[in-house]
């Protein structure tokens, strides 16, 4: 294992469900302190400024190993990778414009059965424009559909990225090999970082609310997991998470 991402594991397994309700009990502890209108806002900005950060990172990443900027480059160096059986996507169309689908998820799986979808829905909303424009704000994301709204599937279009059969054979290589191992961080990471940018946002925009909000969704998460699972949530959540590491 490389060892950058043996530092970060936790002693418990971390998981994209941990990561999905402890955004959505957070998230609706917000909405019931503040209200629809004031909470959600500020959740949005939370959103997109923990992507635009991440999204940053991928492009550090990409820029270190030599890579560019493109959509086939930002697909190489997504952050994290599903379990067995979490996730199922199929790509539409290579071009001009790559479109995909994403039928099976497990931030979607999570909320439905937490009955937080409508706290998952101001995540995702914002999550993948922003990532990728915190990768390469001169690229364009379309978001179709979502499964948080009703539909069927997500349905993502990046315009104009013109990919061939040949790069979509790469994107596969890549992912599997070399970029893969350099962009994809553990759960732990990924919890410590969503946590501190809440905590940070929250503060800053709505005070002792904010952080009223912040330490109830943090003692549902505690209650529904354990003190150890929120251990490792607040001992990463002290990086510096401008860093691609």
């Amino acid at each position: 294992m490389d060892a950058r991402l043996e530092k970060s594991l936790s002693p418990v397994r971390l998981t994209a469900k941990h990561h999905a309700l402890l955004f959505g009990w957070i998230a609706r502890a917000v909405i019931d302190n503040v209200g629809q209108n004031r909470g959600g806002e500020v959740i949005r900005q939370a959103v997109r400024r923990y992507a635009g950060q991440r999204g940053r990172r991928m492009a550090l990443r990409a820029a270190r190993e030599g890579r560019g900027a493109t959509v086939l480059d930002y697909l190489s160096y997504c952050e994290w990778q599903p379990d067995p059986g979490e996730s199922t996507s199929s790509l539409v169309r290579r071009n001009p414009d790559l479109r995909q689908q994403v039928q099976l998820c497990p931030w979607f799986r999570a909320w439905q059965e937490a009955e937080l979808v409508d706290a998952g829905r101001l995540y995702c909303e914002e999550i993948d424009r922003a990532l990728l424009c915190g990768f390469n704000p001169d690229l364009e994301l379309q978001v179709a559909s979502l499964r948080v709204r009703g539909d069927p599937c997500c349905e993502f279009i990046f315009k104009e990225a013109n990919l061939s059969l040949f790069d979509s054979i790469r994107l596969v290589y890549r992912r599997r090999r070399r970029s893969g191992r350099v962009a994809a961080q553990p759960w732990d990471y990924h919890l410590g970082h969503l946590y501190a940018t809440l905590r940070r946002v929250l503060i800053e925009e709505l005070g002792p609310a904010g952080a009223e909000a912040l330490h109830q969704g943090l003692a549902e998460f505690t209650e529904h997991f354990s003190a150890e699972a929120t251990q490792a949530v607040l001992a990463n959540a002290e990086r510096d998470f401008e860093v691609a590491l």
